[in-house]
């Protein structure tokens, strides 16, 4: 069994809405178990955006592989209406895994761990709410040590 954590982001449509139909969706994979799930929390766009994003993390448990659970993240955001439409750009959905373990590893499709968890507090204030002792895999600290080597110019407020 595996240790994820997920991040998950919205700036369209029903943003709370969506991010609670992707939790719900994506626990509803037999090979996925919820462990803890952060509260939520609005930031500023970070490139053209127009809206505010609501951010979140759920950490899990699973029995896929990482290919096998992008596959899945990646069809949870297809069900829900997200395209594709460029980098930083609006979105009715986006799930993003930021942790697998304590693997390491960089393609084109998938970089584990993801690249901004440490730079973006958007993704690492949500994850020190849940999993503040899992390790980064790259910086051996714990997410609450490594995350607050982080930008502090940051506007982030909890939404609930």
């Amino acid at each position: 069994m595996s240790t994820v954590l997920l991040g998950l982001g919205s700036s369209l449509g029903p943003r709370l809405r969506n991010l609670r139909l992707a939790n719900a969706m994506l626990v509803s994979s037999p090979e996925i178990s919820a462990v803890a799930r952060s509260r939520v929390y609005c930031s500023a766009p970070m490139g053209p955006a127009g809206r505010a994003f609501l951010n979140a993390a759920l950490r899990i448990e699973t029995t896929l592989d990482e290919w096998a659970l992008l596959d899945w993240c990646q069809e949870v955001e297809r069900r829900l209406g997200r395209q594709r439409a460029g980098h930083w750009m609006d979105r009715v959905i986006d799930v993003d895994i930021l942790l697998f373990d304590e693997k390491v590893h960089r393609s084109k499709r998938l970089t584990i761990p993801h690249p901004g968890l440490l730079e973006r507090p958007f993704a690492w204030v949500p994850c020190q709410e849940i999993a503040g002792e899992l390790i980064h895999p790259k910086t051996r600290r714990s997410l609450k040590c490594s995350a607050t080597d982080g930008p502090k110019n940051v506007f982030l407020w909890s939404c609930l």
